[in-house]
C-alpha cells in the first residue's frame, strides 16, 4: 500500500509533463485506485491487537474499522 501511494501521488507526478497524452497521468490514476482499493480492503478485515500480551487474539481485542471516506 505505501508502494502505491508514493508512486501515485509523489512519484509519477513528478516525472509527468501534466499534457493530455501524457503516460505518467495514466499510470498514477491507476496506483491511487489500487492504493484506495487496498486501503478499503484492509480497512474492513479489522486491526487485531493483542491487548494483554498473551499472545492470543480474543473476540474482545479485535476492532473493526468503518470506512467512511470522502471521494472527490
Amino acid at each position: 500500500m505505501t508502494v502505491y501511494a508514493a508512486l501515485a501521488l509523489h512519484i509519477l507526478p513528478r516525472l509527468s509533463s501534466f499534457r493530455p497524452d501524457d503516460v505518467f497521468i495514466a499510470m498514477a490514476g491507476f496506483y491511487r485506485q489500487r492504493y484506495e482499493d487496498t486501503f478499503r480492503r484492509e480497512m474492513l478485515t479489522g486491526i487485531d491487537y493483542d491487548a494483554n500480551s498473551d499472545s492470543v487474539y480474543s473476540d474482545s481485542e479485535k476492532t473493526v474499522g468503518n470506512v467512511d471516506r470522502l471521494v472527490r
